[in-house]
């Protein structure tokens, strides 16, 4: 059981009114959930799982006009009056339930060889756009999401224990994506369409010799919308085929890491680690002056650790090439004429000492 309570008020100025926006939330969620795994065989394992929620959105509007001194004088009240409710002081409820599951077997086929598949679904709820403009009497709401994902992989090892390999891949049907829409000129949430992913992830670990270990990544993502409701608005600029945001079609990681051991005084473990992510959408819509063209990153670590593992002290530096990425972006420029964004970190170094118990 979870619960929730709160207010969100801020004023949105414009040089002509002052805009009161928010409210009061309180939400409810109440779920129960059971998981089974059955050992059918001494190879087979079959699981299972359900879940059934129920949330209640409370929203409680508490949004104004206000006007300047000058706003009656200059601008005749702009159409509105001061004081004026952009929504009823009213509290709005709406009601969210689902009921979802989980389906998968694995088989042992050797010490070293497991191979899985798995069906399951997942539940993003609805709720309100408490941000609204201009004056209306009811206010926004989203339906919730939902997802139905199928998995199979396998993961193998081999007898000394020197290399490990694990593969998946994976299809997701998604439906009424919530998508940050543009309400009038108010920024809020919207289901857009439904929507598929695929794609593979692989793993690799090699220990040529004890105090070397090498790890490779890699995973391939393809995302794109692929029915749009009928009431959608087509001014949103999404379309068939966009990719979603935050995405990249490929995902490489790779490190290194070699264990000097130092006697009774420790050990000494040095490691270097890279990544790359290819071009990414920070919205739905693929805005360009938005989107992160691919980058690497190049991260360095010294470890030293006690002959009893209890001290550890680590120094490191991240992003060594100062590397300047996008993590996330508001496209305005069609509404408001500026585009907005946030960076990662450039480089920094750290130090750290940890002591386990």
């Amino acid at each position: 059981y979870f619960t929730e309570k709160g207010d969100n008020l801020n004023n949105v100025y414009t040089s002509v009114i002052l805009i009161k926006s928010g409210g009061a939330v309180k939400n409810d969620s109440l779920a129960s959930f059971a998981h089974l795994t059955f050992k059918a065989t001494d190879k087979l394992r079959l699981t299972a799982g359900a879940r059934y929620t129920d949330e209640t959105k409370r929203f409680t509007p508490d949004q104004q006009v206000i006007f300047y001194d000058y706003t009656q004088s200059l601008f005749g009240g702009a159409g509105f009056t001061d004081g004026q409710r952009i929504l009823p002081k009213v509290q709005s409820k709406r009601k969210f339930n689902d009921f979802s599951m989980l389906l998968g077997a694995d088989y042992q086929w050797t010490d070293r060889l497991m191979t899985y598949v798995s069906f399951s679904q997942g539940f993003k709820s609805g709720g309100f756009n408490q941000r609204v403009f201009p004056p209306r009497a009811v206010p926004g709401s989203f339906e919730p999401e939902t997802a139905d994902v199928y998995e199979a992989g396998l993961k193998t090892s081999n007898a000394a224990g020197t290399v490990r390999f694990d593969l998946a891949g994976f299809y997701t049907r998604y439906r009424d994506i919530q998508v940050r829409v543009l309400d009038v000129i108010a920024p809020g949430t919207g289901n857009a369409a439904a929507g598929r992913v695929y794609g593979a992830e692989a793993e690799l670990t090699l220990r040529p010799v004890k105090p070397l270990t090498l790890q490779f990544s890699a995973g391939f993502l393809d995302t794109g919308y692929t029915k749009f409701a009928a009431d959608f608005d087509p001014s949103q600029g999404i379309e068939k085929g966009d990719r979603f945001v935050n995405s990249p079609k490929w995902s490489l990681a790779g490190s290194a890491s070699y264990v000097v051991p130092l006697g009774e005084i420790g050990d000494l473990t040095v490691r270097g680690d890279w990544s790359y992510r290819s071009k990414t959408y920070s919205d739905a819509a693929n805005s360009e002056n938005i989107a992160q063209s691919g980058y690497h990153l190049f991260n360095a670590t010294l470890l030293y650790d006690t002959p009893d593992k209890l001290w550890q002290v680590a120094a490191g530096i991240r992003n060594i090439t100062d590397k300047r990425y996008l993590l996330t972006g508001n496209n305005e420029f069609g509404g408001f004429g500026y585009v907005e964004g946030v960076f990662a970190r450039p480089r920094e170094w750290s130090l750290s000492v940890r002591r386990s118990f």
